[in-house]
């Protein structure tokens, strides 16, 4: 059903993720011009598929399974937008933009959106779990 626990969970961590660059500065290249014209691009599009795999999961309520496999796959994006994001500041000299400086404040922001949202994922795939358990034992009961 569409109005149970793990929607919640994939709602805010589809917000945690939606809310990167709005508070965390994604638009890297003004903030860094060594990187790259690309990055930003790929790290936006990156969120834009997990945004919108987040919505494809909430509505994928009837195939237990497939929401099991979307929300994995939630969370593999997430690590690999994290490490992108970090990535491409350490590839392109900017390791003192990730600690020390007055942007680090914008990368432990993402960072910890970025947490927060593998966290929620994780207690969405939980619910999906105790779902199945549920079904299973009224499925049970009915025979």
């Amino acid at each position: 059903m569409i109005q149970r626990i793990q929607t919640l969970w994939f709602l805010v961590g589809g917000i945690c993720i939606a809310l990167i660059p709005v508070l965390a500065s994604i638009g890297l290249s003004s903030v860094y011009p060594q990187l790259p014209a690309y990055v930003p691009q790929i790290l936006v599009g990156l969120i834009v598929l997990i945004c919108s795999m987040t919505l494809f999961a909430i509505f994928r309520f009837k195939d237990r399974k497939g929401q099991i496999l979307l929300t994995h796959l939630l969370v593999l994006d997430v690590i690999l937008l994290a490490l992108l994001r970090f990535g491409f500041l350490f590839a392109t000299g900017g390791q003192s933009a990730v600690f020390g400086t007055a942007d680090a404040q914008l990368n432990a922001t993402a960072f910890g959106l970025m947490l927060l949202a593998i966290f929620c994922f994780l207690l969405a795939r939980k619910g999906i779990i105790a779902d199945q358990k549920l079904l299973k034992s009224v499925d049970r009961l009915r025979d």
